[in-house]
C-alpha cells in the first residue's frame, strides 16, 4: 500500500494531463486496497464497485467548494479530498478502481498463500465470477 501512495505522489508531480491521470488512477487503486483490507472477505466485484463508488463520490463533493476550504485550512487535505472538479477524473476513477481489481484477480489466481474469497453460498472458495466461468 505504501508503494502505492509514493507512486500516487510522485505521479502527480508529472507535468499536465499525464500526472493528473497517473494519480486519479492511482488514488483509485488505493482505495480499492483500503476495502480490501478492511473487508478481506469481500468479492472481487463488491471491491470494485466500492472503490469506484468512493473516487467517484470525493470527486462529485469537489463541486461543493468544501474540499478546497478544508484544503486551505489543512494543506494534506488537498491530497486525499482534491480541490477541484474535473468531469475526466470520474471515468479515471472507475479506470482505476478496475485496474486494481484485475490485478488483484490475476495476482490471486496464482498465489497459494491469499486468504480465500466466499462463494455465493458464503464457504471458502473460489470468486462468484470464477465459479460462473
Amino acid at each position: 500500500m505504501a508503494v502505492v501512495v509514493v507512486a500516487g505522489l510522485l505521479g502527480r508531480s508529472l507535468p499536465g494531463l499525464v500526472g493528473d491521470i497517473v494519480g486519479g488512477l492511482l488514488y483509485a487503486v488505493l482505495l480499492y486496497l483500503l476495502l480490501a483490507l478492511l473487508a478481506p472477505r469481500s468479492r472481487t466485484a463488491t471491491l470494485v464497485m466500492a472503490a469506484a463508488a468512493l473516487g467517484v463520490t470525493v470527486e462529485l463533493v469537489q463541486l461543493t467548494g468544501l474540499p478546497a476550504r478544508v484544503g486551505d485550512l489543512w494543506a494534506p487535505a488537498h491530497l486525499v479530498l482534491g480541490s477541484t472538479f474535473v468531469p475526466r477524473d470520474l471515468a479515471v476513477a472507475v479506470a482505476g478502481a478496475t485496474l486494481a481489481a484485475l490485478t488483484d484477480r490475476l495476482t490471486r489466481r496464482g498465489s497459494a498463500s491469499s486468504p480465500p474469497r466466499v462463494t455465493a453460498a458464503g464457504a471458502p472458495g473460489e470468486d462468484v465470477e470464477d465459479a460462473q466461468n
